[in-house]
């Protein structure tokens, strides 16, 4: 399984770790942190940053996409070689997903349809790029997941590694991180 979570200047640190530390648990699995270069990519709200080991030209397929909201999607819902990256990721993904404000560039490069989930502030700018918001922990629609924000991320990983791998890799990876207030899976 190939993993890319994709990182902007201005990404909320949970969003982007909570998934990373639930995947990078998979057998097999290869997380990669991309951005649209290498290196130190400051995050919202804090003095730390995260390290992108990859351009995201470099995964242009992933079976995983992961999308963490924060304060920098609002350029990335402008940026086209971010757009064009993930359109093209999900083409041939076998799950897309996003934390919070993530929903909207996903709902911007085209391939969120139907019923989405994201941060309550973030509610009309989602509906703006064409998604319909509901308010709930995790949504599916087709082979997207979108979670409200960064308490939900991990469930909306668990959730996948479920689906992809099975249901008991992802209650043994739900133990290691001790993980209480997901309530049942």
């Amino acid at each position: 399984m190939q993993v890319a979570v994709l990182l902007s200047p201005g990404v909320t640190a949970f969003e982007a770790l909570g998934p990373y530390g639930v995947f990078r648990r998979v057998p097999g699995a290869r997380v990669r942190l991309v951005a649209d270069a290498p290196g130190r990519i400051p995050t919202q709200g804090s003095s730390v940053a995260l390290l992108a080991d990859s351009v995201m030209e470099e995964y242009p397929a992933p079976d995983v996409v992961v999308v963490p909201g924060g304060i920098g999607i609002r350029r990335l819902v402008e940026d086209e070689r971010a757009l064009a990256w993930v359109a093209g990721a999900h083409e041939s993904s076998e799950w897309t997903t996003a934390v919070s404000t993530g929903s909207v560039l996903l709902a911007a490069a085209g391939v969120l349809e139907g019923d989405a989930t994201t941060h309550w502030l973030a509610t009309e700018l989602l509906e703006e790029q064409g998604a319909h918001a509901v308010a709930e922990r995790v949504v599916r629609s087709g082979k997207v997941l979108t979670a409200e924000g960064a308490a939900a991320a991990v469930e909306m990983a668990l959730d996948v590694v479920a689906r992809m791998v099975d249901p008991s890799t992802a209650l043994r990876i739900r133990e290691e991180l001790d993980v209480d207030e997901l309530g049942p899976m």
